[in-house]
């Protein structure tokens, strides 16, 4: 069984879910899909205060689907309840960069699942870096 990867920092991890907690998801198999797009200041550009901060748009979109077979289900020793993406879990992402030069900021919704106990329907998460 693998473990949906879930973000619980304050800080961007590729391939991760910014809204999930650790072990929220378990699968034998699952298919993910992170698409993100960078406007390079074509936004905000066109705003005469923030051109000269040249700050840059990000928006993007994760989601993965799941599954835990019987198998796996039927020798489960410990009686949790595994639970698997069978509906696609999706959550969405907007973000400024090049802040300082080096700052990254996203906000980030949770798309679907919000009825799960303590789940986060809404996260702020940054990164640090250099991009060319």
């Amino acid at each position: 069984m693998g473990i949906v990867p879930g973000n619980q920092s304050y800080f961007i991890i590729e391939n991760t879910y910014n809204l999930l907690d650790y072990y929220d998801f378990v699968a034998d198999e699952y298919a993910s899909l992170h698409f993100e797009h960078h406007f390079n200041g074509r936004l905000f550009s066109r705003i005469p205060l923030l051109r000269k901060l040249n700050l840059r748009e990000i928006i993007g979109v994760k989601g993965v689907y799941g599954r835990v077979s019987d198998n796996n289900i039927m020798i489960n020793a410990s009686g949790l309840n595994y639970i698997a993406p069978d509906d696609l879990y999706w959550e969405y992402h907007a973000g400024v960069g090049n802040i300082f030069k080096v700052l990254r900021i996203d906000f980030a919704w949770r798309g679907n699942y919000l009825d799960m106990p303590n789940a986060r329907k809404f996260g702020v998460k940054a990164s640090f870096g250099f991009y060319f």
